[in-house]
């Protein structure tokens, strides 16, 4: 028993379309809004005036937590991840891996920048002078 298609085989509704799934362009335009709506809040983050370094310390996790949803809404949405396959996926997050890796290691090496000068610093000033950097571990 046969079924009848309303295309013939081989075409599919949308021209241009090789995966076979069916694109609407209105969840391209909600995240399109979304994206620009998530840009003036990060420039407002921006904009905050303010001298006080705790506040400063929020909006800077503010800021990064803002990039950091529309980084995701572009991978999944224009990028096409949300409908791909398990190794797309897979790849997709061995890639956020590494770049968390990688921006781990730099925020290593930038708050120790300051270590090894403080410990010569400390040693100057000891009883012993410039002879204790000798014997220091």
């Amino acid at each position: 028993m046969t079924t009848l298609s309303a295309h013939p085989a081989g075409d599919t509704p949308h021209t241009g379309d090789t995966h076979g799934h069916a694109h609407s362009l209105r969840p391209y335009v909600v995240i399109f809004v979304l994206l620009l709506a998530l840009l003036g809040a990060a420039v407002g983050v921006a904009y905050v005036p303010t001298d006080d370094f705790k506040l400063r310390a929020i909006l800077t996790v503010a800021a990064y937590t803002i990039a950091t949803i529309k980084a995701v809404l572009i991978i999944l949405y224009f990028m096409h991840v949300k409908e791909g396959s398990k190794v797309t996926w897979v790849f997709a997050g061995a890639s956020f891996f590494w770049l968390a890796i990688m921006i781990l290691l730099t925020l290593n090496d930038y708050y120790n920048r300051g270590a090894i000068p403080e410990a010569y610093k400390q040693a100057l000033h000891s009883p012993y002078g410039a002879q204790a950097l000798e014997h220091a571990p």
